[in-house]
C-alpha cells in the first residue's frame, strides 16, 4: 500500500512539474507575442508614415525639395570657393615672407663671410704688429 502511494505522489509530483513547465513557457510565448505584436504595430507605423510621406513628395513636386538642398549645397561651395582663395593668398604671403627671410639669411651670411675674412685679417695684422714690437721689448 506505502508502494502505491508513492509511485502516485511522484506520479503527481512530475505531472505538476510538466504543469508548471508548460505554463510557464505559455507565459514567454504570451509575452514574446505581445513584444511582436508590438514591433509589428511599430513596423506597420513607420512605412504608413513613409508611404504618407512620399506621397506627399510626389504631390509637391519632383524637385521642390531637392532644389532647397541644392541651393544650400551651392552656398557652401561659394563658402568653400571663398576659404579655399582665402588659403590661397595666405600661402602666397606666407611663401613671400619666406623667400624674403631666405633672401636676408643669405645677406647675414654672406656679411658674416665677409667680416670673418675681415677679422682675420686684422688678426694677421695684428700678430704681425704684436711680433715686431715683441723683438723690441725683448731688447
Amino acid at each position: 500500500r506505502n508502494f502505491y502511494i508513492a509511485g502516485f505522489a511522484l506520479f503527481l509530483f512530475v505531472v505538476l512539474r510538466r504543469l508548471v513547465t508548460v505554463i510557464s513557457n505559455t507565459a514567454t510565448l504570451e509575452a514574446k507575442s505581445e513584444a511582436f505584436e508590438k514591433q509589428a504595430k511599430s513596423a506597420t507605423d513607420a512605412a504608413q508614415k513613409l508611404l504618407e510621406e512620399n506621397e506627399k513628395l510626389k504631390k509637391e513636386g519632383p524637385g521642390a525639395e531637392n532644389e532647397a538642398e541644392l541651393e544650400k549645397l551651392r552656398d557652401k561651395i561659394v563658402d568653400k570657393n571663398k576659404e579655399l582663395e582665402d588659403a590661397k593668398d595666405k600661402l602666397h604671403h606666407v611663401e613671400a615672407d619666406l623667400q624674403a627671410v631666405k633672401k636676408q639669411a643669405q645677406g647675414v651670411n654672406t656679411e658674416y663671410d665677409r667680416l670673418l675674412k675681415e677679422h682675420s685679417k686684422l688678426q694677421a695684422e695684428l700678430e704681425a704688429a704684436k711680433g715686431g714690437d715683441g723683438d723690441k721689448k725683448d731688447d
